[in-house]
Protein backbone atom coordinates (compact mmCIF):
# COMPACT_ATOMS: atom_id res chain seq x y z
CA UNK A 1 0.00 0.00 0.00
CA UNK A 2 3.20 2.55 0.99
CA UNK A 3 4.57 1.65 -2.38
CA UNK A 4 1.15 2.28 -4.30
CA UNK A 5 0.33 5.69 -2.39
CA UNK A 6 4.02 6.73 -3.04
CA UNK A 7 3.53 5.94 -7.28
CA UNK A 8 0.07 7.41 -6.54
CA UNK A 9 1.80 11.06 -5.25
CA UNK A 10 4.81 10.83 -7.82
CA UNK A 11 1.78 10.86 -10.56
CA UNK A 12 0.23 13.52 -8.99
CA UNK A 13 3.65 15.77 -9.09
CA UNK A 14 4.56 14.87 -12.27
CA UNK A 15 1.06 15.47 -14.10
CA UNK A 16 0.90 18.79 -12.31
CA UNK A 17 4.32 20.11 -12.72
CA UNK A 18 3.35 19.47 -16.84
CA UNK A 19 0.22 21.27 -16.53
CA UNK A 20 1.43 24.11 -14.52
CA UNK A 21 5.11 24.36 -16.03
CA UNK A 22 6.09 21.91 -18.70
CA UNK A 23 2.97 22.96 -20.84
CA UNK A 24 3.79 26.68 -20.34
CA UNK A 25 7.12 26.90 -21.72
CA UNK A 26 7.65 28.05 -25.07
CA UNK A 27 10.51 29.47 -26.18
CA UNK A 28 10.45 32.13 -29.25
CA UNK A 29 13.22 32.23 -31.84
CA UNK A 30 14.62 35.50 -31.25
CA UNK A 31 15.30 34.44 -27.30
CA UNK A 32 17.07 31.80 -28.32
CA UNK A 33 18.89 34.17 -31.07
CA UNK A 34 19.42 36.86 -27.98
CA UNK A 35 20.77 33.80 -25.41
CA UNK A 36 23.26 32.57 -28.31
CA UNK A 37 24.96 36.23 -28.43
CA UNK A 38 25.02 37.19 -24.94
CA UNK A 39 26.54 33.74 -23.78
CA UNK A 40 29.47 32.93 -26.80
CA UNK A 41 31.76 31.87 -24.51
CA UNK A 42 29.46 28.79 -23.58
CA UNK A 43 29.72 27.51 -27.00
CA UNK A 44 33.47 26.97 -27.92
CA UNK A 45 34.89 23.84 -28.44
CA UNK A 46 37.57 22.89 -26.20
CA UNK A 47 41.23 23.59 -27.35
CA UNK A 48 42.68 20.13 -27.87
CA UNK A 49 46.31 18.73 -28.19
CA UNK A 50 47.63 15.93 -29.90
CA UNK A 51 50.89 14.57 -29.04
CA UNK A 52 53.23 11.78 -28.70
CA UNK A 53 54.69 10.31 -25.54
CA UNK A 54 57.83 8.24 -25.75
CA UNK A 55 59.69 6.47 -22.70
CA UNK A 56 63.17 5.97 -22.60
CA UNK A 57 65.20 4.93 -19.38
CA UNK A 58 67.83 7.23 -19.11
CA UNK A 59 68.25 11.16 -19.88
CA UNK A 60 70.60 10.14 -22.69
CA UNK A 61 67.93 8.11 -24.62
CA UNK A 62 65.38 10.42 -24.11
CA UNK A 63 67.47 13.40 -25.11
CA UNK A 64 68.50 10.95 -28.65
CA UNK A 65 64.56 10.70 -29.48
CA UNK A 66 64.03 14.00 -29.24
CA UNK A 67 67.18 15.14 -31.45
CA UNK A 68 65.05 12.38 -33.68
CA UNK A 69 62.03 13.94 -33.68
CA UNK A 70 63.92 17.58 -34.23
CA UNK A 71 65.20 16.55 -37.36
CA UNK A 72 62.13 15.53 -38.59
CA UNK A 73 61.76 11.60 -37.65
CA UNK A 74 58.08 10.62 -37.05
CA UNK A 75 57.21 9.66 -33.78
CA UNK A 76 54.79 6.75 -35.19
CA UNK A 77 57.98 5.28 -36.98
CA UNK A 78 59.57 5.29 -33.51
CA UNK A 79 56.36 3.48 -31.82
CA UNK A 80 56.57 1.18 -34.48
CA UNK A 81 60.42 0.18 -34.61
CA UNK A 82 59.77 -0.26 -30.69
CA UNK A 83 57.10 -2.14 -30.88
CA UNK A 84 59.01 -4.65 -33.48
CA UNK A 85 61.79 -4.80 -31.33
CA UNK A 86 58.93 -5.85 -28.75
CA UNK A 87 59.17 -2.70 -26.41
CA UNK A 88 55.98 -1.26 -25.78
CA UNK A 89 57.33 2.25 -25.37
CA UNK A 90 54.41 4.88 -25.64
CA UNK A 91 51.52 5.75 -28.06
CA UNK A 92 50.15 8.90 -29.55
CA UNK A 93 47.27 10.91 -27.49
CA UNK A 94 44.96 13.49 -27.55
CA UNK A 95 44.24 15.79 -24.41
CA UNK A 96 41.71 18.14 -24.06
CA UNK A 97 41.60 21.77 -22.46
CA UNK A 98 39.50 21.46 -19.88
CA UNK A 99 40.06 23.62 -17.14
CA UNK A 100 41.41 21.09 -14.71
CA UNK A 101 45.00 21.39 -15.56
CA UNK A 102 46.69 17.73 -15.53
CA UNK A 103 50.32 16.48 -15.62
CA UNK A 104 51.55 17.58 -19.05
CA UNK A 105 49.47 20.47 -18.97
CA UNK A 106 51.66 23.09 -19.02
CA UNK A 107 53.71 21.50 -21.61
CA UNK A 108 50.96 20.78 -24.45
CA UNK A 109 48.88 23.80 -23.85
CA UNK A 110 51.16 26.28 -22.83
CA UNK A 111 55.14 25.48 -23.76
CA UNK A 112 55.19 23.44 -27.19
CA UNK A 113 54.20 24.31 -31.17
CA UNK A 114 53.35 21.77 -33.13
CA UNK A 115 56.34 19.80 -34.33
CA UNK A 116 58.28 20.65 -30.85
CA UNK A 117 59.44 18.08 -28.81
CA UNK A 118 60.80 18.22 -25.14
CA UNK A 119 61.94 15.79 -22.33
CA UNK A 120 60.76 15.39 -19.09
CA UNK A 121 62.18 13.55 -15.79
CA UNK A 122 63.03 11.26 -14.57
CA UNK A 123 59.78 10.14 -12.53
CA UNK A 124 59.94 8.23 -9.68
CA UNK A 125 60.84 4.79 -11.13
CA UNK A 126 64.27 6.35 -12.29
CA UNK A 127 62.52 6.62 -16.56
CA UNK A 128 62.37 9.89 -18.73
CA UNK A 129 59.59 10.62 -21.23
CA UNK A 130 59.69 12.77 -24.64
CA UNK A 131 56.95 14.49 -25.75
CA UNK A 132 56.36 15.81 -29.19
CA UNK A 133 53.22 18.08 -30.25
CA UNK A 134 51.61 16.63 -33.12
CA UNK A 135 48.69 18.88 -34.05
CA UNK A 136 47.06 21.46 -31.92
CA UNK A 137 43.28 22.84 -32.15
CA UNK A 138 42.93 25.89 -30.60
CA UNK A 139 38.86 25.60 -29.68
CA UNK A 140 36.49 27.60 -32.37
CA UNK A 141 33.13 29.23 -32.10
CA UNK A 142 30.44 26.99 -32.80
CA UNK A 143 27.52 28.28 -34.81
CA UNK A 144 24.31 28.72 -33.89
CA UNK A 145 22.90 26.39 -35.99
CA UNK A 146 24.84 23.96 -34.98
CA UNK A 147 23.79 24.67 -30.98
CA UNK A 148 20.10 25.93 -31.48
CA UNK A 149 18.72 22.80 -29.73
CA UNK A 150 21.48 23.17 -26.54
CA UNK A 151 20.61 27.12 -26.52
CA UNK A 152 16.69 25.82 -26.61
CA UNK A 153 17.35 23.51 -23.59
CA UNK A 154 18.97 25.71 -21.74
CA UNK A 155 16.12 28.72 -21.98
CA UNK A 156 13.27 26.22 -21.46
CA UNK A 157 15.07 24.97 -18.11
CA UNK A 158 15.64 28.24 -17.10
CA UNK A 159 11.74 29.60 -17.87
CA UNK A 160 10.54 25.99 -16.44
CA UNK A 161 12.66 27.05 -12.99
CA UNK A 162 11.14 30.48 -12.96
CA UNK A 163 7.52 28.99 -13.56
CA UNK A 164 8.37 26.34 -10.65
CA UNK A 165 9.32 29.09 -8.16
CA UNK A 166 6.14 31.11 -9.35
CA UNK A 167 4.04 28.06 -8.86
CA UNK A 168 5.55 27.36 -5.18
CA UNK A 169 4.85 30.93 -4.65
CA UNK A 170 1.65 30.99 -5.20
CA UNK A 171 0.56 27.63 -3.66
CA UNK A 172 2.76 28.33 -0.68
CA UNK A 173 -0.10 31.23 0.35
CA UNK A 174 -3.22 27.93 0.36
CA UNK A 175 -0.39 25.28 1.51
CA UNK A 176 1.90 24.87 3.79
CA UNK A 177 5.31 23.68 1.43
CA UNK A 178 8.56 21.69 2.74
CA UNK A 179 11.72 21.46 1.47
CA UNK A 180 13.78 17.97 2.07
CA UNK A 181 17.02 18.28 -0.01
CA UNK A 182 18.44 15.52 1.35
CA UNK A 183 15.22 13.12 -0.53
CA UNK A 184 16.24 14.22 -3.68
CA UNK A 185 18.87 11.58 -3.82
CA UNK A 186 15.69 8.68 -3.96
CA UNK A 187 14.17 10.26 -7.06
CA UNK A 188 15.03 7.71 -9.70
CA UNK A 189 15.76 9.84 -13.19
CA UNK A 190 15.43 8.04 -16.07
CA UNK A 191 16.27 8.86 -19.77
CA UNK A 192 13.41 7.79 -21.89
CA UNK A 193 15.43 7.30 -24.46
CA UNK A 194 17.75 4.96 -23.25
CA UNK A 195 16.39 1.72 -23.64
CA UNK A 196 15.53 -0.45 -20.16
CA UNK A 197 17.42 -3.32 -19.09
Amino acid sequence: MAQVERKREELLVDHMYEDSVQTRVWIKPEERRRYYNDHLAQFITYPVARYAAIVRGSEAGADSVAARLTKGEKATDILRADSLAGMVSGSIKEARDEGRGGQYHKILFGELRPGQATVVGPDKDGTWLVLQLLAFDPGRQLPYEQVESLVDESLQNIRAEELLKALIKRLSKRYRIESHPALVMRIHLVDPTLPTR
